[in-house]
């Protein structure tokens, strides 16, 4: 398997929408979730907040 990079983000800040949310968003515009997915994080609490985690339990 050959990993691809298909979400990413720049921010001035360090909202939970502005680094994680709008790359989420990306990559599933670049590549739809049909399958098995692998994401990768690093930890961050932007990456545990309610806002993402809703968004991710929608899969």
């Amino acid at each position: 398997m050959i990993a691809k990079i298909i979400g990413w983000a720049l921010s001035t800040d360090m909202s939970a929408e502005s680094t994680t949310i709008a790359p989420w968003r990306m990559a599933i515009k670049n590549r739809p979730a049909t399958e098995s997915l692998v994401f990768h994080s690093d930890k961050s609490i932007q990456n545990a907040c309610k806002d993402f985690a809703d968004l991710v339990a929608i899969l």
